[in-house]
């Protein structure tokens, strides 16, 4: 679980089938996505979402089997990074990095990888 940086007011929790985006005002947190939509869940391989993190605008989601998701701070699914590990490296770890213009994931037996932002739509980090 955490909460957006740019605006505190929204939350975002991730677990074993569990995606859920939260919008929280007058002390009542009120569901705005509930999970993905079928069509995207298609693309994954497992609905086990490891852990999350936002960067740069976005919220990345892992999952065990080495997925990275990206979605608006809004929580609306937007693509799957195509140079994520996949292949059972079940990510355990993320962090973004002090500029905020990467990230680094970590497996759970300490295989770590390091993202830099690119300038390509289609793979937006590598």
């Amino acid at each position: 679980m955490s909460f957006a940086p740019e605006d505190p007011s929204n939350l975002f929790v991730t677990g074993k089938n569990v995606y859920k985006f939260f919008k929280i005002s007058e002390s009542m947190m009120r569901p705005i996505i509930n999970g993905l939509a079928k069509k995207d869940k298609v693309r994954l391989n497992t609905t086990n979402y490891s852990t999350h993190i936002w960067v740069d605008k976005k919220i990345l989601i892992m999952t065990d089997e080495g997925d990275i998701m990206i979605s608006e701070t809004s929580g609306e699914f937007k693509m799957m990074l195509p140079s994520a590990p996949q292949s059972n490296f079940s990510i355990r770890f993320a962090v973004p990095t002090p500029d905020n213009a990467g990230f680094l994931i970590t497996s759970h037996w300490g295989k770590t990888y390091v993202y830099e932002k690119t300038e390509s739509m289609k793979v937006p980090y590598q």
